[in-house]
């Protein structure tokens, strides 16, 4: 799938400017252990072309485990993105 996403966005599809917008939500601490951290947060990202209005493309969570780092600090070692809907739309080039 992802390859066909690049030959579409390399070779095959002219399609205008535009923004997409990834918005991720404050995480919520679920469980905190000595070694790592599982939390929640609620994302949505939406899809907008010069002189149309914004349209939503996807809402959803994330389910993160979260560890600390060889260095230091706080590093994912597992994020998982759980859609509220299937349906996401056929047109979209980018991979969310």
């Amino acid at each position: 799938m992802l390859q066909d996403r690049i030959t579409v966005i390399s070779e095959v599809m002219v399609f205008g400017p535009r923004t997409i917008r990834h918005v991720v939500s404050a995480p919520i601490v679920i469980e905190d252990s000595a070694s790592t951290l599982r939390a929640r947060s609620s994302f949505c990202v939406f899809h907008t072309l010069p002189h149309e209005p914004t349209t939503l493309l996807s809402v959803g969570r994330y389910e993160d485990l979260i560890r600390e780092g060889d260095r230091g600090g706080l590093q994912f070692q597992q994020r998982l993105a759980i859609y509220d809907s299937l349906l996401i739309p056929g047109s979209l080039v980018y991979p969310l």
